[in-house]
């Protein structure tokens, strides 16, 4: 009976020599867990708020054009200038070039005048 205590002492030690390197190495991968836990939260941490910083820019910058947008509105309500229409985007094709300007009277029917200055020469 000894002899199978003696046995079951010698395996449980040979077990536990078997299991310590284990041990030491879940032990280092639980200290690196925590300290990439750490660094990954601090990132997170910058990450929200450097976000946060640029929808609040963002924002401002709507507000101040809708601020733009209001007091040009009320310069062309003042000025009795009529609204511009709105572009509208009729696919990919550019837009038609306005119509040219109308001529002016002389251009159409202009009048040959004799020279100013006449030559010596005929």
């Amino acid at each position: 009976m000894q002899n199978t205590f003696e046995e079951i002492r010698r395996q449980i030690h040979e077990i536990r020599n078997f299991l310590a390197p284990f041990d030491l190495k879940l032990a280092v991968l639980d200290e690196r867990i925590a300290e990439t836990r750490v660094f990954f939260e601090q990132k997170i941490g910058q990450t929200e708020s450097a976000t946060l910083a640029n929808s609040l820019k963002i924002e401002e910058q709507g507000l101040t054009i809708m601020e733009l947008l209001e007091r040009v509105n009320l310069m062309e309500l003042l000025l009795k200038i009529p609204p511009r229409p709105k572009p509208v985007r009729t696919g990919v094709l550019p837009s038609p070039s306005p119509a040219p300007l109308p001529a002016h009277e002389d251009k159409i029917k202009p009048e040959i005048l004799p020279p100013q200055n006449p030559s010596p020469y005929p």
